[in-house]
């Protein structure tokens, strides 16, 4: 683990009253660290995600390329993530060549469904960030001015931590999903984007392997096409799988369809 990321997991034990509000918090995270000066709307950015996903949802796709992001749903090691108890994290590779360059793809499409269908079966889990629930916030540990200022430049670090402090607050009734499409899209050494992305991959690793959570933290990443060898050597073997490019299925991506794998592979566990 990379030792400025372990040193923030690991430490702040104190306990003192924040030195910031729940509301300033909020403003602060949508707020972009370029342009301070432009004025927020902390509600609006809270909205965005659910219309980015009615976009996705919307989008008209080739047929056999939909097919095949959707059978990541009858694939083994998706059902272990999705329905087994202990904290995971899963990387999948749709393996669609034509899709490579492309920021949505049919496996976002298929993924967004996926959360759809989630938030009607499953209500009891969370499938947005902890910060859409103010009721459940406890933000005491942020303490200290120069914890408030790194958060303040959007330190990327720091970010890491606040999410896992956020995290631990949840009950072991709940789950907590966190998708991330594309992530190819920052498998690239623009700006850094690559290092940045290896930052969160050791985040996500330590707060997955976090045996102090009550909470179950689930993870999922998708790329249209194949990982490249960098980044596949940041995830263990046994947490990404390639789609089949041979898969064939008359099914079309439904909220209908996708809802009632969902439904078969709860019965299962139970």
């Amino acid at each position: 683990m990379l030792p400025k990321l372990k040193a923030l997991l690991v430490g702040g034990g104190r306990s003192s009253p924040p030195v910031v509000s729940v509301a300033r918090l909020l403003e602060i995270l949508v707020q972009s660290p370029l342009n301070e000066s432009q004025p927020t709307d902390s509600c609006a950015a809270f909205v965005q995600p659910n219309d980015d996903l009615d976009i996705v949802l919307g989008m008209m796709l080739d047929a056999r390329a939909q097919s095949q992001a959707q059978s990541a749903l009858n694939n083994v090691r998706f059902r272990e993530w999705m329905n087994q108890e202990p904290s995971d994290l899963l990387l999948v590779n749709a393996n669609l060549r034509l899709f490579a360059l492309h920021n949505v793809s049919p496996i976002s499409v298929s993924f967004a469904s996926f959360v759809m269908s989630m938030a009607e079966t499953r209500p009891e889990d969370v499938l947005s960030m902890v910060l859409n629930r103010r009721e459940l916030l406890n933000i005491d540990f942020i303490n200290s001015r120069s914890t408030l200022k790194q958060l303040e430049k959007h330190d990327l670090y720091k970010l890491c931590w606040l999410l896992h402090k956020l995290v631990r607050q949840f009950s072991s009734e709940m789950t907590v999903y966190r998708v991330i499409d594309a992530v190819s899209c920052f498998d690239n050494d623009l700006h850094g984007s690559f290092h940045e992305l290896a930052v969160v991959l050791e985040f996500l690793h330590a707060v997955v392997q976090d045996d102090t959570l009550r909470a179950r933290f689930k993870v999922l990443m998708t790329n249209a096409d194949q990982s490249t060898k960098r980044l596949r050597q940041r995830v263990d073997v046994e947490q990404h799988v390639t789609l089949n490019s041979q898969y064939l299925s008359p099914q079309m991506i439904s909220d209908q369809s996708m809802a009632a794998g969902i439904e078969q592979r709860k019965i299962k566990v139970c």
